[in-house]
């Protein structure tokens, strides 16, 4: 087990979880009625993953966007929307089925009071967990560190 807990999920109690999934306009560039299909297929694989870690998937909320905002990925009114639902229904842990920037995971966190993970976090969650040797358990610890540095800079405040 690595000694990251941002991206560990707990194994004693199952944390509950709210998927968050984003349809942008540049993630599958073919017809209105194929991209949905896709987008499904994503997000029930982003499911899958989610229940992989042990976590009780509370509920799944889709939404789409021309472009992600710079600031909360997926805007103001979503992001009060959904801090809203994570406070109604006692979630522990927010997974965006997309890569987040540093400052979009960080001023997600601030405003939805809970800890957020976007897809390259949940996966990283999920080697963590079913590591066996002590090489792979290293491994994986590697990658998390990596994954975390660029989430540490500038998160430093005097």
């Amino acid at each position: 087990m690595s000694r990251f807990d941002k991206t560990n999920l707990s194994e004693q109690q199952p944390e509950r979880v709210l998927l968050v999934g984003v349809l942008l306009d540049k993630d599958f560039p073919v017809a209105a009625e194929r991209r949905t299909v896709l987008f499904e297929s994503a997000l029930a694989e982003a499911e899958e993953l989610v229940r992989a870690t042990g976590a009780d998937l509370v509920e799944v909320v889709p939404c789409k966007r021309q472009q992600p905002d710079s600031a909360l990925f997926v805007g103001k009114g979503k992001a009060e929307e959904l801090a809203q639902t994570v406070a109604e229904a006692g979630i522990d842990l927010v997974v965006f089925n997309h890569a987040l920037t540093p400052t979009q995971e960080r001023n997600l966190e601030r405003l939805l009071q809970c800890r957020v993970l976007d897809r390259v976090g949940l996966i990283l969650a999920i080697f963590a967990r079913r590591a066996q040797s002590q090489e792979g358990r290293l491994q994986v610890e590697l990658a998390q560190l990596v994954h975390l540095s660029s989430r540490l800079v500038r998160g430093y405040g005097h």
